[in-house]
């Protein structure tokens, strides 16, 4: 199938950043994207009042963004095409330019949830990198580049099998990613309380 058959999109908003301010509905950009998700670090906020202007690029949660600009593969931490899934604590966060939001037009948990893993595979990255265009230093991607990208798509209960199966193995990564960080910041406790401030 191709992509640009089985989704609906939007493209993010170019919010000013004049009207940033310390809290607020929170603005993600391309910038806050980790290998998966969204980095907590360095967002932006906007009012309520601007956030309600441009309901139109709120995230949803599992929703799939793609970064339509970007670095070449040399610099994979922000290479263009890279595609995340949204969190379920960056629900109602507004999504800025540079990007597109990507959901089902079926609706279904499961079809999202496939064509995230469809899109995380080395096969999408090959293909909008193939289409990409830009000076040495900057790559950019058009949306019919994204909408292009064609992969298998088996029946429902083979899809459903599969997401399910890729996003177990998804969860686990990310709980012993966290019970990597709670042990790294334990240890770094201890090594400052003995080594540094010698506590009894």
């Amino acid at each position: 199938m191709r992509l640009g058959d089985l989704i609906s999109h939007k493209k993010g908003f170019a919010f000013k950043s004049k009207d940033y301010q310390l809290d607020g509905v929170p603005v993600v950009r391309v910038s806050n994207f980790t290998e998966s998700g969204i980095s907590t670090e360095d967002l932006k906020f906007v009012s309520s009042e601007i956030a309600g202007e441009n309901a139109g690029v709120a995230l949803k949660a599992n929703d799939i963004v793609v970064a339509t600009v970007g670095s070449w593969p040399n610099n994979p931490a922000s290479v263009v095409g890279r595609t995340i899934i949204v969190p379920a604590w960056a629900d109602s966060a507004l999504m800025n330019q540079n990007s597109v939001i990507i959901r089902a037009r079926s609706e279904q948990w499961v079809d999202q949830k496939f064509i995230y893993f469809q899109m995380k595979s080395s096969g999408f990255s090959t293909h909008v990198i193939s289409k990409a265009q830009g000076s040495a230093n900057q790559a950019s991607i058009t949306l019919d580049a994204i909408f292009s990208f064609s992969f298998p798509w088996p029946d429902f209960l083979a899809r459903k099998s599969i997401a399910t199966f890729l996003s177990n193995i998804d969860e686990r990564i990310s709980l012993l990613r966290e019970t990597n960080a709670t042990l790294e910041a334990i240890a770094q406790a201890l090594f400052k309380s003995w080594f540094v401030d010698f506590d009894p």
